[in-house]
């Protein structure tokens, strides 16, 4: 993707700008609030369905290329199974 990580956070910097527009407006204030307590609820569900999980993510290309649960993670994109060199 071009210009990462540069558009990560012009994407992160743009979202706590619409963030801090919606925090100054009467109208949207309530959308803000439950945008937060959406997204508290969320990471509470998740940590009480997943308590104790340390293990790492699964990675994407690991999954595809190995099936759902695999073991071997490629290293390189051109690695993958269906990869012409490019």
């Amino acid at each position: 993707m071009p210009g990462v990580p540069v558009s990560s956070w012009i994407a992160l910097a743009f979202l706590a700008f619409i963030a801090i527009l919606m925090a100054t407006h009467v109208e949207t204030r309530i959308a803000l609030y439950v945008a937060a307590a959406w997204f508290a609820g969320l990471l509470v569900i998740i940590r009480l369905a997943s308590p104790g999980s340390t293990q790492e993510p699964r990675r994407l290309r690991g999954a595809i290329s190995t099936g759902v649960g695999g073991s071997q993670t490629p290293t390189s994109a051109c690695e993958m199974p269906d990869c012409d060199g490019h």
